[in-house]
């Protein structure tokens, strides 16, 4: 056949010539046939018969330049059939990614991280000792503040690291569940964050809060334990509303 671009003779199963490197894409196959998406070796201008090297000359095919293949048993879909096989399959993903989205959220809701969330937002509520108030799900009354040099007696005996600070108080559970009570902190006036120590046979009147699960509507008196250090001053107690409240209190102690 004769190139396109120069008019030198080349082979007939060459697409590109190798004088001029025209492209001559509508190329006669044996019998005379047109096929004009035919695709050739752009190092030798052999036919291309699939794969990713040429099979004459070993060149790497471009992914553009190989041939494509067309599944006679698979026929490609008229446009308003892929359209909605498109739409059913976008559909699909839509569903998942929504319950992937309600089981993550459950389990954030459940470890109560949501509280720590919602405490960020949520601003403390002075309230003060010797009365009643409402927090979330419990009900709070700080009854008294003993600062300790010592628990305990005899072999029981413990002095603290710093200085022992036991807060009294009066609590009650209004939730619809059982639940142990929200460890409180103990807040001093740098900012620092104490929290509970449990000490047994401290010799204590009443019992341990921070060991203690109530009832719903089960009112009850006891203690927490605090070990600050001896400079600590101005104290307040952090109280929370539960852990999937979100709501805290603040009562200074004295």
């Amino acid at each position: 056949m004769t190139c396109e671009k120069c008019g030198r003779e080349i082979r007939n199963s060459s697409g590109i010539c190798v004088y001029c490197a025209g492209d001559n894409q509508a190329v006669q196959d044996d019998g005379g046939a047109i096929s004009p998406h035919r695709r050739f070796c752009s190092s030798c201008g052999e036919p291309l018969s699939g794969g990713g090297f040429c099979s004459f000359c070993g060149t790497r095919i471009a992914l553009e330049d190989q041939p494509s293949v067309t599944n006679s048993s698979n026929p490609p879909l008229p446009p308003v059939a892929a359209h909605a096989k498109s739409t059913s399959a976008g559909s699909g993903k839509a569903i998942i990614s929504l319950l992937s989205l309600g089981v993550f959220l459950w389990i954030l809701y459940q470890s109560g991280i949501f509280s720590g969330l919602l405490s960020t937002i949520t601003p403390e509520v002075q309230q003060s000792m010797h009365e009643s108030f409402d927090v979330g799900y419990w009900n709070y009354r700080v009854d008294k503040m003993l600062t300790l040099g010592q628990l305990g007696k005899g072999s029981f005996a413990e002095k603290p690291d710093g200085r022992f600070v036991v807060i009294f108080l009066t609590v009650k559970n209004g939730d619809t569940t059982a639940s142990t009570l929200p460890p409180p902190t103990l807040r001093d006036s740098d900012g620092r964050e104490h929290s509970t120590t449990v000490k047994f046979g401290s010799d204590l009147p009443g019992d341990d809060l921070s060991i203690v699960t109530l009832n719903p509507g089960v009112t009850k008196s006891g203690y927490f334990i605090f070990d600050v250090p001896a400079d600590a001053l101005v104290l307040k107690l952090a109280l929370s509303g539960g852990f999937k409240s979100g709501q805290k209190a603040l009562v200074p102690v004295y």
